[in-house]
């Protein structure tokens, strides 16, 4: 009388918690991915900027500045005491400023007004996922203007 029934399934006890712990994981791994990238894109978009700043700041200090700057190549930090460095370090909001590299040359080998001068920063993106995979990532950007004066 009982053959209409259906046979009854082995237990699936703890079935859905091993799937969900699973999808959680995954799930948990592409956002935090994503928050890092999108925090490095910031970053990024911040050492840009600061670049920009600094590179317009070293380009006003050129001979005809009371205070002229190079030709000889500096390299420091965002928290040196420097004029480009004092420049840039406000547009580092997220970045400590002894984390930030600077490079200033004049590729020109002068400081006469129409010679370049050419800033570039890099620094090391901390990261969220680097205990998983072990990476860091090394934010670069660059700016070259003409010495204005």
């Amino acid at each position: 009388m009982n053959s209409s029934r259906m046979p009854v399934d082995r237990p699936r006890r703890g079935a859905a918690a091993v799937e969900a712990a699973l999808v959680l994981s995954a799930a948990a791994l592409l956002l935090f991915g994503a928050l890092d990238v999108s925090l490095a894109v910031l970053r990024r978009n911040l050492l840009a900027n600061a670049a920009c700043r600094g590179a317009r700041v070293a380009g006003v200090h050129g001979d005809r500045s009371a205070s002229p700057l190079g030709p000889a190549a500096w390299a420091g930090t965002a928290a040196s005491a420097h004029p480009v460095a004092d420049s840039i370090r406000p547009l580092i909001s997220t970045i400590p400023p002894a984390q930030v590299q600077i490079a200033i040359s004049w590729p020109d080998g002068d400081r006469d007004a129409g010679s370049r001068v050419a800033v570039e920063l890099s620094s090391q993106s901390p990261s969220i996922l680097a205990s998983l995979f072990g990476t860091t990532w090394t934010l670069r950007a660059a700016s070259t203007v003409p010495i204005a004066h």
